[in-house]
């Protein structure tokens, strides 16, 4: 019997199992690598239509009201091939904590809100300020 040398059943069991317990832990860990690439994967295909949306915005709301392009609006949207992207202006929450009137500039709050069209979910929803020169 000394002459047999190998494993003993029990002492491959044990090592199955400690690969395994292994293998999980690496696997989960690819698998929520994966899932965060694909997350922020999908807020850069939004990204920069975003941000020309958002500038689109800002010129229209700056516009004077006699313009005849562009309507006097509280809200603009804009469509690409996937995304509705929304911009709703309204007065800044601060402004009576500052007396801007004098300066004569008008800030302005602006609620983003990015929606996919496929599945009516909002994929991102944010705010921004911006200071108008006031219309007269």
């Amino acid at each position: 019997m000394d002459g047999n040398k190998g494993f003993t059943l029990v002492e491959i069991m044990v090592a199955v199992a400690i690969l395994a317990i292994a293998s999980v832990a690496v696997l989960r860990y690819f698998s929520q690598n994966l899932y965060s690439l694909g997350k922020s994967s999908a807020s850069v295909k939004y990204s920069y239509d975003l941000k020309f949306y958002f500038t689109e915005a800002i010129r229209k709301r700056g516009l004077p009201i006699t313009s005849e392009d562009y309507e006097d609006s509280d809200q603009y949207e804009f469509e690409s091939s996937r995304y509705r992207y929304v911009f709703k202006f309204e007065d800044a929450p601060f402004v009576d904590d500052y007396d801007v009137r004098l300066l004569d500039i008008k800030p302005e709050k602006i609620d983003i809100t990015v929606i996919d069209r496929e599945t009516e979910k909002t994929v991102y929803r944010g705010e921004a300020y911006h200071l108008f020169k006031k219309r007269r």
